[in-house]
């Protein structure tokens, strides 16, 4: 009797200990403070959006936020910039079309599109995607990180992200000033961005 007792506490505490390192190691509270970053900078990114005087459904906002936060970590492209683009580009509207064929948030040309979504392992089924918020964010920011890459500048790769990476090497090739109006914009807005939004 006094013996199964024994057994019996020293089963309790060996379980009580697995139950504890279960509990301490496991992945979610491992990443608790990566988890509560990632909703505060969502939280922010969506209070940011909705400071601008956008006008968009309390779901379409967390999702652009959701998206930004997720594909700003997947590309190593700092969500303050890409919040940046998507103000100047088209006032983060889902819907802004330009006269050059441009659609959507971060403002895509169907043109370039069909490469970008092949190299991004995105599924694309034509200009009417650029309209979904998702796809592109996620195509907006690839590209982002695409030109960054092969500019190393921000000017530059702004410039590039504007026309076009191609068009950009010849006129920078040809001592074209990466500092247009529209880079000027962009830098201006991600400067207050920085000012206002942690970084990650």
């Amino acid at each position: 009797m006094k013996r199964s007792r024994v057994f019996a506490g020293i089963l309790w505490i060996v379980l009580a200990l697995g139950s504890f390192h279960l509990t301490t190691l496991s992945p979610s509270s491992l990443c608790w403070g990566a988890e509560g970053t990632g909703a505060a900078t969502i939280e922010q990114i969506s209070q940011h959006i909705k400071s601008r005087g956008v006008r968009m459904s309390e779901d379409k906002l967390n999702l652009v936020a959701q998206t930004v936060y997720e594909e700003s970590l997947r590309y190593n492209v700092d969500y303050r910039l890409m919040l940046a683009v998507m103000k100047v580009e088209s006032g983060y509207r889902q819907h802004a079309a330009s006269p050059d064929g441009s659609r959507g948030i971060m403002q895509i040309n169907p043109s370039l599109a069909r490469g970008l979504a092949r190299e991004a392992g995105i599924a694309y089924r034509g200009s009417k995607d650029l309209y979904d918020i998702r796809k592109n964010i996620r195509l907006g920011t690839h590209y982002l990180s695409k030109v960054i890459e092969i500019f190393d500048d921000i000017p530059k790769a702004l410039f590039a992200y504007s026309v076009g990476h191609h068009k950009a090497k010849r006129l920078l090739a040809a001592d074209r000033t990466p500092h247009t109006r529209y880079t000027k914009r962009v830098i201006a807005e991600y400067k207050k961005n920085t000012e206002k939004m942690i970084s990650l």
